[in-house]
């Protein structure tokens, strides 16, 4: 049987922030940005204490604000504020 410590179990936790916040980057850079709004949500839900939270938030609003800028997309910047509503 393998125990992990508990500095283990951060560094585990860690690695999968950082994947996450990764993996929405990667996303956003693609095009993807539904798939990316989703792991920056998923970030801020599941790490709130983190610094990957803190970049994800950063990230999110930044892509909120886009929406609003571009002409008719108020709707999609609502439902993303809702969303960020429901995980704080």
């Amino acid at each position: 049987m393998i125990v992990m410590s508990e500095q283990g179990s951060d560094l585990h936790s860690k690695t999968e922030e950082t994947s996450q916040l990764r993996l929405g980057i990667n996303y956003e850079q693609q095009g993807k940005i539904n798939d990316a709004l989703a792991a920056y949500l998923g970030i801020i839900a599941r790490y709130p204490d983190s610094e990957e939270r803190q970049v994800a938030e950063e990230r999110l609003l930044r892509l909120t604000r886009a929406f609003l800028e571009e002409k008719g997309r108020i709707h999609p910047a609502i439902l993303v504020y809702e969303q960020l509503e429901g995980v704080l």
